[in-house]
Parts: C-alpha cells; structure tokens; sequence
C-alpha cells in the first residue's frame, strides 16, 4: 500500500447469543461514509437464530460478511476474536463489540487518525 491509496479496513465484531443487537451493530457498519473492506463476525458459540441472521444479511450487505464461529465451552471471547482477526484481509483491524452502534463515520475517522506501523487499542 503506498501512502495516496485508502487502506482497507476489516472490522471485527465480536458476538454472543444475542442477534438483535448484532443486527443493528451491522446495520450501523453498513450505512458508514467510508464501507470497510470486510467484517467479520467473531462468534463465541452463539445459538442457530444468529447464524441465521447472518446468512440473512449476508446476501445484500455491501460488504463482504463472514461469520467466525467457535463451539460454546464457555468464555471463550479472546479465541474467537483471535481467529476472526487472523482470517482478516485488510491493512487494518477494527474491533467492536456486537451491542456497539459505530456513529456514520467511524471507519472514516479511524482511518484519518491512523499512522502507519503503530497499534492503538481502546481508541
């Protein structure tokens, strides 16, 4: 990536048995100014309904929408979201939580704020 060209972004959002938050958190990351690249739903062993919901929103959503599953044996968030992150393929990583309701410009302004070859967590 040279420095004129927009990187690409992976979101990750991590998720657990409750869809209709994770919906809208999507449906929040869909309507942004600057689209990610990907987002990707790092699941720690959620129930059927949110993999339906998923697939449902998989179909129309304006970005690639992929969903990293683990099997439930409790607690489990770090390993989840450390696959999903590992399955990413954009210049930069996002992490959010499935009940966060990113603003319209998030994925904009963190792109502003980034500089290249540093980490920043809890921004």
């Amino acid at each position: 990536m040279n420095a004129s060209q927009t990187p690409r972004v992976s979101v990750v959002i991590s998720t657990y048995n409750w869809p209709q938050a994770l919906e809208l958190a999507l449906e929040a990351l869909a309507r942004q100014t600057m689209l990610p690249h990907e987002v990707i739903v790092a699941d720690d062993g959620s129930r059927d309904d949110t993999r339906a919901m998923l697939e449902r929103l998989a179909r129309d959503y304006p970005v690639p929408l992929r969903h990293s599953w683990i099997e439930d044996k409790g607690f489990r968030l770090a390993l989840a979201r450390n696959r999903a992150i590992a399955a990413t393929t954009g210049d930069y990583v996002l992490i959010l939580d499935g009940d966060m309701l990113p603003h319209p410009k998030f994925v904009e302004d963190q792109v502003r704020a980034a500089e290249r070859g540093s980490f920043v967590q809890g921004m």
